[in-house]
């Protein structure tokens, strides 16, 4: 985890002026000469390890913008935190079992085996304080750390068993990451990762929202009409339904869904909470530690029916589905 040394950079060497067009050319050729050489010099005082401690520095060859973002894809180094962010969302919620990283079913990841991982999407990822500068700086805070017991990683490893001080147990720790949800990994448990929204609470929710766009929106009504009332929203390769509790520029909105969504789906809050109270069903909303809603459908097959859609908006506010008379009359007769 140490953290590297910025790179030396080299400054441009610019030719004078000379009235004598000889001696202009004969002195740029000069500094020409003298520019490749400094370079050649940079570039092979890059491929010099950086810290003697770190064994990964000569193998990934130049981490120059490392200190501006770590993280990398195809084996380059990031050089802002958004790359690092999208490469960490790509490891956390999707290919944390496929690249042999251990994460656990609350979605933790030691930070340190993305620090050591070999994997050409991680190689630029180099420098933990790059990591947190992420984690903290992250708009919908899609990230979080924690330190987690190292058995729980590496149970059967002799060197992480708990100390005695004081007559104290003292358990040994190791820093993780864990993204907040998006997960597309089945071994994740939403009883762990996210928390359990009770009816009582669910009722009470002014607005939970789905923010699509124009083509969803009219595949999922060709659905209905095509499949006999089968259309809703879908889970697709994830594990949840991602709801906001509001929409994009609610400033207390943190995630949920993206900016350029132009088709809005509000769903009855009510109407899930009472079928969930029920014998006919069952539908479970979670919420996250940066305020996204989930529920993956109505007993758990991942699908929402439209019968519990409230009302459906473009971005301009006109009403494409409207829902809330047949709403309110079903709900009052149960």
């Amino acid at each position: 985890m140490n953290e590297q040394s910025k790179d030396t950079t080299v400054d441009d060497a610019r030719p004078s002026s000379s009235t004598s067009s000889m001696n202009n050319n004969n002195l740029a050729k000069k500094n020409n000469a003298n520019i490749s050489s400094k370079n050649n010099n940079n570039n092979e005082e890059e491929e010099k390890p950086r810290n003697n401690n770190n064994k990964r520095s000569r193998k990934r060859g130049n981490n120059k913008n490392c200190d501006n973002g770590g993280g990398g894809g195809g084996g380059g180094a990031m050089n802002n935190n958004r790359k690092l962010s999208h490469t960490l969302s790509w490891a956390l919620r999707h290919s944390a079992v496929d690249i042999g990283l251990n994460i656990l079913d609350d979605g933790y990841v030691p930070v340190q085996e993305i620090l050591d991982s070999t994997h050409p999407r991680l190689r630029g990822v180099t420098n933990i304080e790059n990591i947190r500068n992420v984690v903290d700086t992250s708009d919908k805070q899609r990230f979080k750390l924690f330190e987690r017991p190292r058995y729980l990683f590496y149970p059967n490893n002799d060197d992480d068993e708990n100390e005695e001080n004081n007559n104290t147990t003292v358990v040994k720790t190791i820093l993780c990451i864990r993204a907040n949800q998006g997960h597309s990994i089945k071994l994740i448990n939403p009883e762990k990762l996210l928390t359990k929204i009770s009816s009582d609470e669910l009722r009470t929710l002014s607005c939970i929202v789905h923010g699509t766009y124009l083509e969803a929106w009219e595949s999922i009504k060709n659905e209905q009409k095509e499949e006999g009332g089968g259309g809703g929203l879908k889970k697709m390769n994830r594990t949840h339904i991602h709801f906001a509790s509001g929409l994009p520029d609610d400033s207390a909105v943190i995630s949920g869904m993206r900016k350029n969504c132009n088709i809005y789906i509000y769903i009855n809050a009510i109407k899930c909470a009472a079928t969930t109270s029920t014998d006919g069903g069952r539908i479970d909303f979670f919420t996250s530690d940066n305020g996204v809603l989930l529920t993956d459908g109505i007993d758990n097959t991942g699908i929402l029916p439209i019968e519990y859609f409230s009302h459906v908006t473009d971005k301009s506010g006109k009403i494409l589905l409207d829902n809330r008379d047949t709403d309110d009359d079903d709900v009052s007769r149960k």
